[in-house]
């Protein structure tokens, strides 16, 4: 079943509006599968523009966030980030952490701000470690089987914060 451009229009004004007036930007739970062909038509086209239009960043302290756990293993050694009341709470915690843009063009929405822990272990302990604080979140992922484009809603784990644990023996 293809959508029609009229469709494709009206989900994502809807799609919009949601994500504007919504409450809690990360519960956004949208109950739409769109399928159209993988072949150029009116109504990829459209999808496809919708898509590129969409706000880069919604402003929210803790936005759309998504990661891949990987990155968490790659972290420098970790320098303290000088107290002063000026300073963010993600930089100021004993597992500080920075923001970074994760885009994924098969996904709605396109582009997440990630938590990115800065250190391996805590400022204050050799012996804790920074972990991940995971969120669970529900996106719609582009797919194409068999010549056909489907919209499929998801669950994605993705950090929103780091905070500082026991390591498990």
């Amino acid at each position: 079943m293809c959508a029609s451009k009229d469709t494709i229009n009206s989900v994502f004004q809807k799609t919009k509006s949601l994500q504007t007036n919504a409450s809690s930007q990360f519960q956004i739970s949208i109950a739409v599968s769109i399928v159209v062909t993988c072949t150029s038509s009116p109504a990829l086209t459209l999808l496809e523009q919708e898509l590129a239009n969409l706000p880069k960043h919604l402003p929210s302290i803790l936005d759309y966030v998504n990661a891949s756990v990987h990155a968490f293993y790659e972290q420098p050694a970790c320098d303290p980030f000088p107290s002063s009341s000026a300073a963010p709470f993600f930089l100021r915690a004993l597992c500080p952490w920075d923001y970074e843009m994760n885009t994924d063009l098969n996904r709605f929405p396109p582009v997440l701000t990630v938590a990115k822990c800065k250190c391996r272990t805590c400022l204050n302990s050799e012996e804790y470690k920074c972990s991940p604080v995971l969120y669970s979140v529900q996106v719609l992922k582009q797919e194409c089987n068999h010549g056909i484009k489907r919209w499929i809603r998801k669950t994605e784990l993705i950090p929103v914060a780091c905070t500082c644990i026991q390591p498990l023996v």
